[in-house]
């Protein structure tokens, strides 16, 4: 990673990277019977996945204004992506090495101090990716978005808040994309107990309506609970 700092607060960074992930032993070794019958025999043909990453960004900080911003551009190219295949009924399935595709984005995060105590940070990310396969193309949502809220209040209470806000995506084992958006609280009081410290927490998740996580039979409800903490 080479990093420039072109003026007070300015600085452009460049990265390029390569690395590599063998096939898990799951991968390699699999012999998986369902009700008797062979569902996984791995043959131990799959190669190691390679990546090549390469990124452009720029960091800029801008004390008057209280707020600072980051942004990036990437590009990822994946190798030999290991995947399970073979749907035909009565034979087994394998682990192979699959095509060759490109994960391409754009990311940026804005962080604001409006008055004391408070922060703003805003997130977004652009991606890409360039694939045959329709299941691969929508593994990650092309725009996924975030918004966090901190704010310190009377009594030493930290309030956070957080919205997330992702477009259609493939999730596990279901056959439509799918969409999600999820506001999530948190309200924490620190604890003191002579020198000891602490925070019970009261946290909710989900504000909104339910959504659909990973298996499409289940559906991420509202819960609320509280945590108690207590440092050493």
């Amino acid at each position: 990673m080479l990093n420039w700092h072109f003026a007070e607060g300015q600085t452009l960074r460049m990265g390029v990277s390569r690395a590599f992930r063998p096939p898990s032993t799951f991968e390699k070794s699999a012999d998986l019977y369902v009700q008797g019958f062979s569902f996984i025999k791995a043959t131990g043909h799959a190669q190691p996945e390679t990546i090549r990453a390469r990124e452009i960004g720029y960091l800029g900080d801008f004390p008057a204004l209280a707020m600072n911003l980051d942004v990036r551009a990437f590009s990822e190219r994946i190798g030999g992506f290991i995947r399970q295949e073979n749907d035909i009924v009565g034979v087994p399935r394998d682990y192979f090495n699959n095509e060759d595709f490109s994960i391409q984005g754009i990311e940026y995060q804005l962080k604001w101090r409006p008055w004391p105590g408070g922060q703003l940070i805003f997130n977004q990310t652009y991606t890409e990716i360039g694939t045959r396969d329709e299941g691969n193309a929508l593994a990650a949502p092309k725009l996924a978005s975030s918004l966090v809220f901190f704010q310190k209040l009377p009594g030493g209470l930290d309030l956070s808040l957080m919205h997330q806000d992702n477009s259609a995506e493939t999730l596990q084992g279901a056959a439509k994309a799918a969409a999600m958006t999820r506001t999530d609280l948190r309200l924490g009081l620190p604890l003191r107990f002579g020198a000891q410290k602490g925070e019970v927490a009261l946290v909710v998740q989900n504000l909104g309506r339910p959504y659909q996580d990973f298996d499409p039979g289940f559906e991420f409800q509202r819960r609320a609970f509280v945590t108690l903490r207590l440092d050493n």
